[in-house]
Protein backbone atom coordinates (compact mmCIF):
# COMPACT_ATOMS: atom_id res chain seq x y z
CA UNK A 1 0.00 0.00 0.00
CA UNK A 2 3.06 2.56 0.74
CA UNK A 3 4.33 1.93 -2.41
CA UNK A 4 1.22 2.85 -4.59
CA UNK A 5 1.29 5.97 -3.08
CA UNK A 6 4.73 6.53 -3.09
CA UNK A 7 5.19 5.34 -6.12
CA UNK A 8 5.23 9.23 -8.18
CA UNK A 9 1.80 8.11 -10.30
CA UNK A 10 -0.42 8.89 -7.70
CA UNK A 11 0.78 12.21 -6.84
CA UNK A 12 2.24 14.19 -9.97
CA UNK A 13 -0.72 15.98 -10.70
CA UNK A 14 0.25 19.08 -10.40
CA UNK A 15 3.31 18.71 -13.21
CA UNK A 16 0.29 18.45 -15.25
CA UNK A 17 -0.10 22.63 -14.70
CA UNK A 18 3.24 23.01 -16.74
CA UNK A 19 1.88 23.64 -20.10
CA UNK A 20 -0.99 25.85 -18.75
CA UNK A 21 2.06 27.88 -16.52
CA UNK A 22 3.34 28.74 -19.50
CA UNK A 23 -0.26 29.73 -21.04
CA UNK A 24 -0.53 32.08 -18.09
CA UNK A 25 3.21 33.59 -18.41
CA UNK A 26 2.90 34.03 -21.96
CA UNK A 27 -0.24 36.34 -20.79
CA UNK A 28 -2.68 33.45 -22.42
CA UNK A 29 -2.18 34.55 -25.87
CA UNK A 30 -3.13 37.97 -25.31
CA UNK A 31 -2.88 40.26 -22.81
CA UNK A 32 -5.02 43.08 -23.22
CA UNK A 33 -5.51 45.62 -20.67
CA UNK A 34 -6.95 44.80 -17.37
CA UNK A 35 -9.19 46.52 -14.69
CA UNK A 36 -6.49 45.67 -11.29
CA UNK A 37 -8.95 44.74 -8.43
CA UNK A 38 -7.94 47.51 -5.48
CA UNK A 39 -6.51 45.06 -3.11
CA UNK A 40 -5.80 42.14 -4.71
CA UNK A 41 -5.63 41.15 -8.45
CA UNK A 42 -4.47 39.35 -11.11
CA UNK A 43 -0.85 39.94 -10.87
CA UNK A 44 -0.35 39.20 -7.17
CA UNK A 45 -2.68 35.94 -7.44
CA UNK A 46 -0.78 34.56 -9.92
CA UNK A 47 2.63 35.59 -8.06
CA UNK A 48 1.45 33.30 -4.91
CA UNK A 49 0.82 30.92 -7.45
CA UNK A 50 4.43 30.86 -8.35
CA UNK A 51 5.66 30.64 -4.77
CA UNK A 52 3.60 28.01 -4.12
CA UNK A 53 4.34 26.09 -7.03
CA UNK A 54 7.57 26.32 -6.62
CA UNK A 55 7.66 25.29 -3.67
CA UNK A 56 5.68 22.53 -4.53
CA UNK A 57 8.46 21.14 -6.67
CA UNK A 58 11.23 21.61 -4.38
CA UNK A 59 8.50 19.63 -1.78
CA UNK A 60 8.44 16.88 -4.14
CA UNK A 61 12.22 16.87 -4.86
CA UNK A 62 12.14 16.34 -0.62
CA UNK A 63 9.71 13.47 -1.63
CA UNK A 64 11.90 11.32 -3.55
CA UNK A 65 14.78 11.53 -1.92
CA UNK A 66 13.09 10.33 1.52
CA UNK A 67 10.57 7.90 -0.83
CA UNK A 68 13.99 6.43 -1.98
CA UNK A 69 15.69 6.41 1.66
CA UNK A 70 12.52 4.57 2.77
CA UNK A 71 12.90 2.14 -0.01
CA UNK A 72 16.78 1.11 1.32
CA UNK A 73 16.40 1.21 4.95
CA UNK A 74 12.56 0.25 5.35
CA UNK A 75 12.96 1.92 9.32
CA UNK A 76 10.38 3.09 11.16
CA UNK A 77 12.44 6.81 11.13
CA UNK A 78 12.80 6.53 7.18
CA UNK A 79 9.11 5.08 7.23
CA UNK A 80 8.12 8.47 9.14
CA UNK A 81 10.43 10.61 7.81
CA UNK A 82 9.01 9.81 4.43
CA UNK A 83 5.23 10.33 5.85
CA UNK A 84 5.94 13.59 6.97
CA UNK A 85 7.55 14.73 3.13
CA UNK A 86 4.62 13.06 1.72
CA UNK A 87 1.92 14.56 3.58
CA UNK A 88 4.11 18.31 2.91
CA UNK A 89 4.21 17.29 -0.56
CA UNK A 90 0.20 16.72 -0.92
CA UNK A 91 -0.45 19.63 0.68
CA UNK A 92 1.53 22.17 -1.60
CA UNK A 93 -0.19 20.30 -4.37
CA UNK A 94 -3.28 21.13 -3.20
CA UNK A 95 -2.42 24.88 -2.27
CA UNK A 96 -1.02 25.10 -6.05
CA UNK A 97 -4.09 24.25 -7.60
CA UNK A 98 -6.11 26.23 -5.21
CA UNK A 99 -4.00 29.53 -6.04
CA UNK A 100 -3.91 28.87 -9.85
CA UNK A 101 -7.60 28.83 -9.98
CA UNK A 102 -7.61 32.07 -7.83
CA UNK A 103 -5.26 33.78 -10.44
CA UNK A 104 -7.28 32.14 -13.36
CA UNK A 105 -10.80 33.49 -11.19
CA UNK A 106 -8.97 36.99 -10.86
CA UNK A 107 -7.81 36.95 -14.53
CA UNK A 108 -11.61 36.55 -15.69
CA UNK A 109 -13.51 39.01 -13.55
CA UNK A 110 -10.60 41.70 -14.93
CA UNK A 111 -11.18 40.49 -18.62
CA UNK A 112 -12.63 43.04 -20.36
CA UNK A 113 -14.25 41.16 -23.05
CA UNK A 114 -16.38 38.90 -21.26
CA UNK A 115 -19.93 40.08 -20.29
CA UNK A 116 -20.79 39.62 -16.39
CA UNK A 117 -23.06 36.61 -17.44
CA UNK A 118 -19.93 34.91 -19.00
CA UNK A 119 -17.76 35.38 -15.92
CA UNK A 120 -20.34 34.24 -13.92
CA UNK A 121 -20.50 30.77 -15.53
CA UNK A 122 -16.63 30.61 -15.40
CA UNK A 123 -17.02 31.83 -11.78
CA UNK A 124 -19.53 28.67 -11.16
CA UNK A 125 -16.91 26.27 -12.31
CA UNK A 126 -13.57 27.16 -10.39
CA UNK A 127 -15.14 28.20 -6.69
CA UNK A 128 -16.52 24.86 -6.56
CA UNK A 129 -12.65 23.21 -7.64
CA UNK A 130 -11.18 25.76 -5.30
CA UNK A 131 -13.56 24.63 -2.36
CA UNK A 132 -12.74 20.84 -3.05
CA UNK A 133 -9.06 21.67 -2.97
CA UNK A 134 -9.56 23.54 0.45
CA UNK A 135 -11.13 20.66 2.36
CA UNK A 136 -8.77 18.14 0.68
CA UNK A 137 -6.16 20.12 2.70
CA UNK A 138 -8.04 19.16 5.47
CA UNK A 139 -8.60 15.61 5.12
CA UNK A 140 -4.55 14.89 4.61
CA UNK A 141 -3.98 16.85 7.92
CA UNK A 142 -6.42 14.35 9.45
CA UNK A 143 -5.14 11.25 7.63
CA UNK A 144 -3.39 8.48 9.92
CA UNK A 145 -2.41 5.33 7.97
CA UNK A 146 -1.14 5.29 4.65
CA UNK A 147 -4.15 3.71 3.47
CA UNK A 148 -5.97 7.05 4.12
CA UNK A 149 -2.77 8.74 2.21
CA UNK A 150 -3.41 6.59 -1.07
CA UNK A 151 -7.19 7.01 -0.35
CA UNK A 152 -7.01 11.05 -0.27
CA UNK A 153 -4.77 11.58 -2.60
CA UNK A 154 -6.91 9.15 -5.39
CA UNK A 155 -9.39 11.58 -4.52
CA UNK A 156 -7.48 14.62 -5.76
CA UNK A 157 -5.94 12.45 -8.79
CA UNK A 158 -9.85 11.88 -9.49
CA UNK A 159 -10.93 15.19 -9.33
CA UNK A 160 -8.26 16.84 -10.98
CA UNK A 161 -9.15 14.33 -13.82
CA UNK A 162 -12.79 14.70 -14.51
CA UNK A 163 -13.37 17.81 -13.13
CA UNK A 164 -10.85 20.16 -12.44
CA UNK A 165 -8.41 20.05 -15.61
CA UNK A 166 -11.61 20.79 -17.95
CA UNK A 167 -12.13 23.86 -15.83
CA UNK A 168 -8.48 25.27 -16.71
CA UNK A 169 -8.70 25.17 -20.02
CA UNK A 170 -12.10 26.52 -19.84
CA UNK A 171 -11.25 29.38 -18.45
CA UNK A 172 -7.93 29.52 -20.40
CA UNK A 173 -10.06 29.71 -23.74
CA UNK A 174 -12.88 32.20 -22.76
CA UNK A 175 -9.95 34.67 -20.81
CA UNK A 176 -8.62 34.24 -24.83
CA UNK A 177 -11.53 34.95 -26.36
CA UNK A 178 -12.46 37.59 -24.01
CA UNK A 179 -9.00 39.49 -25.13
CA UNK A 180 -9.68 39.21 -28.43
CA UNK A 181 -13.28 40.21 -28.26
CA UNK A 182 -12.43 43.61 -25.83
CA UNK A 183 -9.66 44.25 -28.93
CA UNK A 184 -12.31 43.72 -32.00
CA UNK A 185 -14.87 46.16 -29.93
CA UNK A 186 -11.90 48.65 -29.97
CA UNK A 187 -11.30 48.50 -33.30
CA UNK A 188 -15.02 48.75 -34.55
CA UNK A 189 -15.41 51.80 -32.70
CA UNK A 190 -12.49 53.44 -35.17
CA UNK A 191 -14.02 51.54 -38.18
CA UNK A 192 -17.37 53.68 -37.04
CA UNK A 193 -15.73 56.89 -36.08
CA UNK A 194 -14.11 56.51 -39.96
CA UNK A 195 -17.31 55.60 -41.85
CA UNK A 196 -18.55 58.79 -40.04
CA UNK A 197 -15.79 60.87 -41.49
CA UNK A 198 -15.66 59.38 -44.92
CA UNK A 199 -19.71 60.29 -44.85
CA UNK A 200 -18.76 64.26 -44.13
CA UNK A 201 -15.99 63.99 -46.80
CA UNK A 202 -18.57 62.55 -49.31
CA UNK A 203 -21.15 65.21 -48.37
CA UNK A 204 -18.40 68.23 -48.83
CA UNK A 205 -17.15 66.76 -51.84
CA UNK A 206 -13.56 67.41 -50.85
CA UNK A 207 -12.04 63.61 -52.82
CA UNK A 208 -12.92 60.94 -54.58
CA UNK A 209 -13.90 58.02 -51.57
CA UNK A 210 -14.08 55.54 -53.96
CA UNK A 211 -10.90 53.36 -53.09
CA UNK A 212 -11.88 53.59 -49.44
CA UNK A 213 -15.13 52.40 -49.71
CA UNK A 214 -13.36 49.01 -51.60
CA UNK A 215 -11.33 48.74 -48.36
CA UNK A 216 -14.23 49.05 -45.68
CA UNK A 217 -15.39 46.10 -47.70
CA UNK A 218 -12.07 43.93 -47.05
CA UNK A 219 -12.73 45.20 -43.81
CA UNK A 220 -16.47 44.21 -43.26
CA UNK A 221 -15.54 40.83 -45.01
CA UNK A 222 -11.97 40.21 -42.26
CA UNK A 223 -14.26 41.43 -39.21
CA UNK A 224 -17.08 39.09 -40.21
CA UNK A 225 -14.26 36.18 -40.73
CA UNK A 226 -13.01 37.29 -37.01
CA UNK A 227 -16.07 36.86 -35.26
CA UNK A 228 -16.86 33.57 -37.25
CA UNK A 229 -13.35 32.33 -36.02
CA UNK A 230 -14.36 33.71 -32.16
CA UNK A 231 -17.62 31.82 -32.45
CA UNK A 232 -15.76 28.60 -33.61
CA UNK A 233 -13.66 28.94 -30.62
CA UNK A 234 -16.55 29.26 -28.17
CA UNK A 235 -18.23 26.08 -30.11
CA UNK A 236 -15.17 24.03 -29.28
CA UNK A 237 -14.88 24.81 -25.94
CA UNK A 238 -18.82 23.55 -25.55
CA UNK A 239 -17.68 20.43 -27.01
CA UNK A 240 -14.99 20.04 -24.74
CA UNK A 241 -17.23 20.15 -21.81
CA UNK A 242 -19.56 17.90 -23.29
CA UNK A 243 -16.59 15.73 -23.87
CA UNK A 244 -14.86 12.66 -22.19
CA UNK A 245 -12.01 13.34 -24.70
CA UNK A 246 -8.49 14.70 -24.10
CA UNK A 247 -9.14 18.30 -23.13
CA UNK A 248 -5.44 19.50 -24.22
CA UNK A 249 -6.45 18.94 -28.14
CA UNK A 250 -9.91 20.71 -27.44
CA UNK A 251 -7.90 23.35 -26.12
CA UNK A 252 -5.13 23.52 -28.85
CA UNK A 253 -7.77 24.00 -31.18
CA UNK A 254 -9.66 26.61 -29.56
CA UNK A 255 -6.47 28.46 -29.18
CA UNK A 256 -5.81 28.09 -33.10
CA UNK A 257 -8.86 29.39 -33.74
CA UNK A 258 -8.79 32.23 -31.81
CA UNK A 259 -5.02 33.26 -33.13
CA UNK A 260 -6.70 33.07 -36.37
CA UNK A 261 -9.61 35.80 -35.08
CA UNK A 262 -6.66 38.02 -33.74
CA UNK A 263 -4.88 37.92 -37.24
CA UNK A 264 -7.68 38.96 -38.97
CA UNK A 265 -7.92 41.91 -36.78
CA UNK A 266 -4.05 42.57 -37.23
CA UNK A 267 -4.94 43.09 -40.77
CA UNK A 268 -8.14 45.45 -40.21
CA UNK A 269 -5.80 47.65 -38.28
CA UNK A 270 -2.92 47.88 -41.48
CA UNK A 271 -6.39 48.29 -43.99
CA UNK A 272 -7.78 51.07 -41.26
CA UNK A 273 -4.05 52.73 -41.14
CA UNK A 274 -4.02 53.17 -44.58
CA UNK A 275 -7.31 54.52 -44.75
CA UNK A 276 -6.13 57.07 -42.54
CA UNK A 277 -3.05 58.05 -44.75
CA UNK A 278 -5.86 58.35 -47.65
CA UNK A 279 -7.63 60.77 -46.05
CA UNK A 280 -5.03 62.75 -44.52
CA UNK A 281 -3.84 63.32 -48.33
CA UNK A 282 -4.94 66.13 -50.12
Amino acid sequence: MYNEVMSGKRINIIKSLSVLFIAVCMGIVFSGQSVMAEDFDYQQAFKDYQYNYNLYNKLYDDYRLSRARYMQYRTLVSEEEAKKATLAMLLARDESMKTYLTALRLRVMENQGLSDSEKESVFKRIDPEVKFFEEHKEKLLSAGSLKDFVRDSDKAKDRYKYFTEGVFYSALINISVGNTAYKREQIEEIISDLRSKITEIKVAGDKDVSVIDKFFVEVDNKLARSKDKELAAIDIMNQSEKSNKNKANYYNDAISSVQGSYLYLKEIVSYLKEIVRMIKVK
